[in-house]
């Protein structure tokens, strides 16, 4: 933890290592050699993408504003490790539940929503892939938590 001083105040600012370079990095913000692996995945990620209407959905006006309504309702953290592992972690991907491929007019449901990390994204996505009962499994899981998070912490 590091320590600064602000017109008087005391604020403790929180601080991690860079995943890349192991520099001192804000709470909650990323180091320049982060953002530009970031971008550079992203830009990847993009180009070889084959679905069309889903990128153009995940660019849209409409993904945008939700994405921002559902980081302030949950107020950005991961609900898998907030309740499976007791940890509160930054959310990386707002992940559609029921996927928009499968479900397109779900795409902007907020109840098909979950704020989750980009170590349990991943893991949910491996669940999804051994097979429609571990997928269905899976998913029942995350709507779960999206109600155990709303009748518990609202």
């Amino acid at each position: 933890l590091g320590a600064f001083v602000i017109t008087g105040v005391m604020q403790i600012g929180l601080y991690r290592k860079c995943s890349i370079c192991n520099k001192k990095v804000e709470y909650k913000t990323k180091c320049k050699c982060e953002e530009e692996r970031d971008r550079e995945w992203c830009r990847r990620y993009k180009r070889n993408r084959k679905d069309k209407r889903e990128q153009e959905f995940y660019n849209s006006k409409e993904w945008v504003r939700l994405k921002e309504v559902i980081d302030g309702k949950y107020n950005g953290v991961c609900l898998y490790c907030l309740f499976e592992f007791n940890k509160v972690v930054d959310r990386g991907v707002n992940h559609h539940i029921v996927e928009v491929k499968e479900e397109w007019d779900r795409r902007l449901d907020k109840y098909n929503i979950i704020p989750v990390c980009n170590s349990c994204h991943k893991y949910i996505h491996s669940e999804y892939k051994k097979g429609l009962k571990n997928k269905k499994n899976m998913q029942k899981k995350q709507f779960d938590l999206l109600k155990k998070y709303n009748e518990e912490l609202i």
